[in-house]
């Protein structure tokens, strides 16, 4: 495990650990890494010297997450801050459960995605997650301990007012987000520091699942990539009808490659692979429905981008001396494991945001959640290359310059 004096000796530093590193797979080792990561500390057992609290006391969330998965992480990290602001020091792993959107709709546990063992390694300054146990959590009930969608039920009343094995956190379904939320316009008006807690989050302790970082080696491997930029196309249809931040939106997928090409005449250095980014999908399936429709109901913008962003993966960037690459859900899908090929729609976004963390360049939309968390992860990771684009004629505008303080905040 990490110690506590280091993890804060890095952050003060605005150091990223490099604990973190990649070796493959093994589903069998990592199943007992699991299992004896998330064993929960007995509530009457001596406690860990480093645990400032001087208690062990463990809750669980009342709530499933729900939106897209950059509106499920701040979600996420609501709970982690509800959680240590009550002074919990563990939480039920079997909670907390994030949502396939744009897929099956199932709410699918959290180790499912993310790489709990590692997670664990950072308590007690991060709340540890434990699996249920029926005699110390006597008033929460688990049914299916080891399905993907585990069922939770409370044999108390009110759990969130009366509970206390475990206690509950999270009493209205918006709790965890207006919690994020609050948190970060108190960063933003200078009213409070950030939290270690977060900044912990973002450097080094959230991490995708190990068999979805082997999906991302493979790809990149597959790819010979190394320095990439990452392009977020946020041009589908559903941006098209979202009724907010009109004079932000850029959704002709042609209009950013001019901007693209404004910005850089030529290949970036060392930019050999563009990613690009977007929910093809949902356009697949506007332009299929276009096809069938009458005249007057066709999505002509969705006909072109669709067009366009074939012509863009077919032929690539530049002349054709940058290839441009997909990953996403189809990964998902292709992949060998059949859980992500069947929950391929958060799967994608979550493979997609760790290779954003690790490009050269990101170029976002300022109208997305996605691409504003993306580049407050990079900001942090020292990854300060970030651009939105606008419509014309501001084209790229550099969100991180050296001047900036702080990584912006999604307020659209």
């Amino acid at each position: 495990n990490h110690t506590s004096e280091s993890i804060r000796t890095n952050l003060n530093n605005n150091e990223t650990s490099q604990a973190y590193e990649y070796s493959r797979y093994n589903a069998t080792e990592y199943a007992i890494q699991l299992q004896q990561s998330t064993k929960p500390l007995d509530i009457h057992g001596p406690v860990p010297s480093s645990n400032n609290n001087n208690s062990i006391t463990t809750c669980a969330y009342l709530h499933s997450f729900w939106s897209g998965f950059c509106n499920e992480y701040y979600m996420f990290t609501g709970v982690i801050l509800m959680a240590t602001h009550s002074n919990h020091s563990q939480i039920i792993l079997h909670s907390i459960k994030w949502k396939d959107l744009f897929g099956t709709n199932h709410q699918i546990r959290h180790d499912v995605f993310f790489d709990v063992v590692h997670w664990n390694t950072y308590y007690p300054i991060l709340p540890k997650f434990v699996s249920h146990d029926k005699h110390l959590h006597h008033q929460l009930i688990i049914n299916d301990v080891q399905h993907t969608q585990p069922k939770l039920t409370w044999n108390i009343s009110n759990p969130y007012e009366n509970a206390t094995n475990p206690y509950a956190i999270g009493k209205g379904r918006n709790d965890a987000i207006m919690t994020f939320y609050e948190y970060t316009k108190h960063i933003q008006k200078g009213w409070s520091n950030r939290s270690e807690i977060e900044l912990l989050m973002m450097k080094e302790a959230f991490q995708p699942h190990p068999a979805i970082k082997q999906i991302i080696y493979d790809f990149k491997s597959k790819h010979q990539m190394k320095d990439i930029l990452v392009w977020h196309a946020r041009i589908e249809p559903d941006m098209q009808k979202h009724p907010m931040c009109k004079n932000d939106k850029v959704l002709n997928i042609s209009d950013v490659v001019e901007m693209i090409y404004d910005k850089y005449v030529d290949p970036p250095p060392e930019i050999s692979t563009v990613l690009i980014v977007l929910n093809r999908d949902i356009l697949e399936r506007e332009v299929s429905n276009s096809n069938t429709n009458k005249a007057e109901d066709k999505n002509e913008m969705a006909m072109y981008n669709l067009n366009a962003l074939n012509e863009i993966v077919s032929k690539g960037l530049w002349g054709g001396r940058v290839k441009v690459v997909e990953a996403g859900s189809n990964l998902a899908k292709e992949s060998e494991y059949e859980l992500y090929s069947k929950y391929n729609s958060l799967t994608g976004s979550i493979i997609n945001f760790f290779l954003a963390l690790e490009a050269k360049i990101f170029v976002g939309a300022k109208v997305s959640s996605w691409s504003t968390s993306v580049i407050s992860y990079r900001f942090f990771r020292e990854q300060k290359e970030n651009y939105f684009y606008l419509p014309k004629p501001k084209g790229l505008e550099s969100i991180t310059p050296p001047s900036v303080k702080q990584p912006p905040r999604f307020a659209c």
